[in-house]
């Protein structure tokens, strides 16, 4: 069994005024995740979103001030692993004024388990283009 990436979403958090390095951040990855729906993770099994692993990376001026469990909890499914890095933007509106909006971007990658299969399936006559393999299953449903 192997994680495989299914999916990958890219979002982009802003803090106006409040120069607050989590809300900015926590918004980046709600942004990501707000722009699509997992509807095929049934395919995966049942419990694929409670079993699926959330990548998340965030690039922000102000890493160090990011508190990571507020970050995941806007994850609605899944084991969600945060990593932090220096990136993003930051904007002071007014010169001078020490008004500074922060700007994050955030990656979500959502991995799920799958298993390798070989020829599992073989169509015995015919011509040879026939045969067909299925290169992934998923670990809740062996053959």
């Amino acid at each position: 069994m192997t994680l495989k990436p299914l999916i990958l979403e890219l979002g982009t958090g802003i803090d106006l005024h409040g120069q607050n390095a989590t809300e900015a951040a926590r918004r980046a990855v709600w942004n990501a995740i707000h722009q699509s729906s997992l509807v095929g993770l049934n395919l995966f099994g049942g419990d694929t979103s409670r079993t699926m692993t959330v990548d998340v990376t965030v690039a922000i001026t102000r890493p160090n001030e990011v508190d990571h469990e507020t970050v995941l909890k806007t994850l609605p499914h899944g084991t969600g692993r945060l990593t932090l890095i220096q990136g993003g933007m930051e904007i002071e509106g007014n010169e001078g004024s020490a008004d500074y909006t922060l700007v994050a971007n955030a990656a979500v990658i959502v991995k799920v388990a799958v298993i390798r299969l070989r020829s599992l399936v073989r169509v015995q006559a015919g011509p040879p283009f026939l045969h067909t393999s299925i290169p992934y299953f998923t670990q809740q449903h062996p053959v």
